[in-house]
């Protein structure tokens, strides 16, 4: 559940990287010293990456991984955010906790806006939790 909601909400919308030396991309040549800006959202929602990009589907990433540089949400390669494996680990930890014992239901609409460097819902996070009958 954690991977699919960072596919569809990366904290970071895009990475800016100065190329090192020239490389080709999506059939432009760019001499080194160029800034480009892979979009990470736009990795995410493309179809080709991901079957129905725009479905919330956890189960996506049950029977694996997906191919390199399609599911990006820490950014990638040697530049990949170094906290990425311990705020995963810390996700799965604080959201078993908390639907364990509550349910949790998003009540409006999800539309991020961009502060800093990261994405946050425009509006707050607005939710209702309630006491699952099993806490």
């Amino acid at each position: 559940m954690l991977k699919e909601s960072m596919r569809l909400h990366p904290v970071i919308p895009m990475v800016v990287r100065t190329l090192m030396k020239p490389a080709s991309i999506g059939g432009y040549d760019l001499p080194a010293g160029t800034t480009v800006g892979p979009s990470i959202i736009i990795a995410h929602s493309r179809a080709d990456n991901h079957d129905q990009p725009e479905a919330f589907r956890p189960e996506r990433f049950i029977d694996g991984q997906p191919a390199t540089n399609t599911r990006i949400p820490f950014g990638g390669g040697v530049r990949r955010c170094i906290g990425a494996g311990f705020s995963l680990m810390e996700g799965v930890v604080v959201l078993r906790e908390v639907l364990s014992s509550y349910a949790v239901e998003a009540m409006g609409e999800d539309q991020p806006k961009v502060r800093n460097i990261t994405s946050v819902p425009r509006d707050g996070a607005i939710i209702r939790v309630t006491r699952s009958a099993a806490g």
